[in-house]
């Protein structure tokens, strides 16, 4: 089974998505520094780029988990297979 996605639909998608968080953490950003550290306003800090616990380094590491699916090297045990054979028939 192959499945095809088309390489700019991807591109866009991850534009928007990237455009989307940087502006979810601007407006995160600025209602904090407008009314400070309330109570309310402490779920705002899932946008801040700085914390290890939010959404812009989650997406960051769903990117990086599925950059071998986008280049295509989906199937390193196939990689493997093809090297070796490769190896043994020089």
């Amino acid at each position: 089974m192959v499945l095809a996605i088309n390489a700019k639909t991807i591109v866009r998608i991850i534009i928007i998505a990237v455009l989307l968080i940087t502006l979810a953490g601007l407006a995160a950003r600025f209602a904090l520094y407008m009314w400070g550290e309330v109570e309310f306003l402490q779920p705002l800090r899932l946008f801040d780029v700085g914390e290890e616990r939010s959404i812009p380094t989650w997406f960051e590491s769903i990117l990086f988990l599925l950059e071998p699916f986008e280049l295509g090297g989906a199937d390193p045990v196939a990689t493997t297979d093809k090297q070796s054979l490769a190896r043994g028939a020089k």
